[in-house]
C-alpha cells in the first residue's frame, strides 16, 4: 500500500480532562501552596480511597502529627489486610511518614490513579488525542483513518467527520482503512490469567475505540423453556453476530 499522503481535514478528537483534582493541602504548616505529598502505596483501592479521603478532611495537619493521624486511620482497616504507604514532601524529599514502604504490593486497581497521574502530569489536562483521516494516492477515494486511543469516539462523532469529509467534497468512498496500529507491542497482557480474557475488563489493546468497544443489547424472557429474545441497540450488531 502507498504511503497516505495526508489531507488539512479537522481531525475529530476526544480528550482527557481532569474533572475537580485539585492539589490537597495536606501540611499547610509545611507547604502552605505545594500540594500535600508524593505517595507510593501499594493497597486495595477501597483502602487507599479510605485514606485519602480521611487525610482530604484534615487539612492543617503538622508533618509531626501526620503518622498518628494515618496510624488512626489504619486501624480502620480490616485485621488481614496488608498495607503500605511511604509519604515525601515535593519540596525537600523529606519522608514523613512511612509503613512498610520497602515490601512489594499487587497494585491492582491503583495502577489506574498512577496512570491517569501520571498522564497529566506529562500531558497537561487541555491535552486531546487526535483521531485523523488521511486521503490515500490510490485510484478511486481511499480513506486512511488513523485511531491513537481516544476512548470517547462515538458514533456521533464519526457522524461529524463523516460531515466534514463531505463538505470537502468527498461524497463517495470506494475503499476505507482503518488503522489500530498505533499503540506497539501485545495487545493482551501476557501476565493475565486466561479467565480475565473472558471479562470485559479483559479486552486486548487497540488504538481505534469506538462506542467503548462495547455492545449493547437487551435479553427478554420468553415463556418457560424457550430461549430469550435478543433486541440489539444497533441492528448492524445483530447482522455481525
Amino acid at each position: 500500500m502507498q504511503a497516505p499522503q495526508r489531507k488539512n481535514l479537522k481531525p475529530v478528537s476526544g480528550s482527557y480532562a481532569s474533572q475537580g483534582i485539585a492539589p490537597l493541602p495536606f501540611c499547610r504548616c509545611l507547604h502552605p501552596a505545594r500540594p500535600w505529598a508524593g505517595l507510593r502505596v501499594g493497597l486495595g483501592l477501597s483502602v487507599l480511597s479510605l485514606l485519602l479521603a480521611t487525610a482530604q478532611s484534615a487539612v492543617g495537619i503538622c508533618p509531626v502529627q501526620l503518622g498518628p493521624h494515618l496510624q488512626q486511620i489504619a486501624q480502620q482497616l480490616p485485621a488481614r489486610s496488608r498495607w503500605g504507604m511511604v509519604v515525601r514532601s515535593l519540596a525537600d524529599n523529606q519522608t514523613l511518614f512511612a509503613h512498610e514502604g520497602d515490601r512489594f504490593f499487587i497494585p491492582a486497581s491503583n495502577g489506574k490513579l498512577f496512570t491517569t497521574a501520571a498522564a497529566l502530569t506529562h500531558l497537561g489536562a487541555t491535552y486531546r488525542i487526535r483521531t485523523s483521516v488521511y486521503r490515500v494516492a490510490a485510484t478511486g477515494t481511499v480513506l486512511h483513518v488513523v485511531g491513537r486511543g481516544d476512548p470517547s469516539l462515538t458514533d456521533a462523532q464519526l457522524q461529524d467527520l463523516a460531515k466534514q469529509l463531505r463538505d470537502r467534497g468527498v461524497s463517495q468512498i470506494d475503499r476505507l482503512i482503518v488503522d489500530d496500529t498505533y499503540f506497539r507491542g501485545d495487545p493482551i497482557n501476557p501476565n493475565w490469567e486466561w479467565e480475565d480474557l473472558q471479562a470485559g475488563y479483559g479486552a486486548p489493546v487497540n488504538s481505534l475505540i469506538v462506542n467503548h468497544n462495547e455492545l449493547l443489547l437487551t435479553l427478554i424472557p420468553q415463556a418457560l423453556g424457550q430461549p430469550l429474545q435478543v433486541q440489539w441497540q444497533d441492528p448492524t450488531a445483530a447482522a455481525q453476530w
